[in-house]
């Protein structure tokens, strides 16, 4: 090789090496902050801490809607298929045969979290969880509960799956009883593990109690009598409202048909019977 060409050879590595050299520096310095921002969304993860929605009473304090702890199952539906896992006791649990929650599965792929389950209790979740398969998880929520059934359904309103009102009272005061979930950061590892948590970036605050002018007692009454008329007058609907003559106060409000918003599929089956007549 001639003086010339290893000339030019070393030159040529000589501009490589500075190319490198500032564009690693370059980076260093004008994309520093770009950089570390992309590395923290890679390293830190932030998860959201839900609350428990507020109560709503009546005038004694007896509870016409509260929120009980549950878990929704959430499962990753390539990873719980990609092994040969036995998904039977999650079939059983689910009623269903494991060749059918397989296909249910496989219909729900392209997404990373499929909810297969809402308001499942905890000592269910636990169970659950215990089996080891992979892909699922439980997410920590709360479940609606109505105490007082179809006797105040029309009043109370209802929540839909993701605990918002959109009915009655529920929907009326849904700021005051929703409160403010809080925000958690965590560290996961290259596989995206948790491997550990983090300061809390936003402070849950629980959803505000709610109290009415009704009674209970009342309620209950003015339902049993409502009921009794429109059966006996082959009626098709019906309502009443008790009202206090001193300060105009709602004391009981009911309607025929009404329904048990303890029980989700009930409202598609009659949709007149979610009409607020009074």
């Amino acid at each position: 090789m001639s003086f010339l060409r290893v000339y030019i050879v070393v030159i040529a590595v000589f501009i490589s090496a500075l190319v490198i050299v500032a564009r690693l520096l370059f980076l260093n310095l004008d994309q520093k902050e770009f950089l570390q921002q992309e590395g923290e969304k890679r390293a830190i993860g932030t998860s959201v801490i839900k609350v428990n929605r507020g109560m709503i009473q009546d005038r004694s304090g007896r509870p016409l809607a509260v929120s009980t702890p549950a878990f929704a199952l959430r499962l990753d539906p390539t990873e719980i298929l990609s092994s040969d896992q036995d998904l039977s006791p999650l079939a059983d649990y689910l009623r269903v045969t494991p060749k059918v929650l397989r296909e249910k599965i496989r219909g729900h792929t392209q997404g990373k979290g499929y909810y297969l389950r809402r308001d499942v209790p905890p000592s269910d979740a636990r169970k659950l969880l215990d089996l080891g398969l992979k892909g699922l998880q439980a997410d920590r929520t709360f479940k609606r509960f109505y105490p007082a059934g179809e006797v105040a359904a029309h009043v109370v309103g209802i929540v839909n799956t993701d605990d918002k009102g959109i009915e009655g009272l529920e929907l009326a005061h849904d700021k005051l009883l929703t409160g403010t979930p809080g925000q958690k950061k965590f560290l996961r590892n290259a596989h995206r593990e948790v491997v550990k948590d983090e300061q809390h970036v936003v402070l849950a605050e629980p959803g505000k109690n709610l109290t009415v002018s009704l009674d209970l007692r009342l309620q209950y009454l003015a339902y049993k009598e409502l009921k009794s008329a429109v059966s006996s007058f082959e009626a098709q609907s019906g309502s009443v409202v008790l009202l206090d003559v001193e300060n105009g106060e709602i004391l009981a409000m009911v309607n025929q048909p009404s329904f048990n918003p303890n029980y989700r599929n009930q409202r598609v089956l009659d949709p007149r019977a979610l009409r607020n007549r009074a």
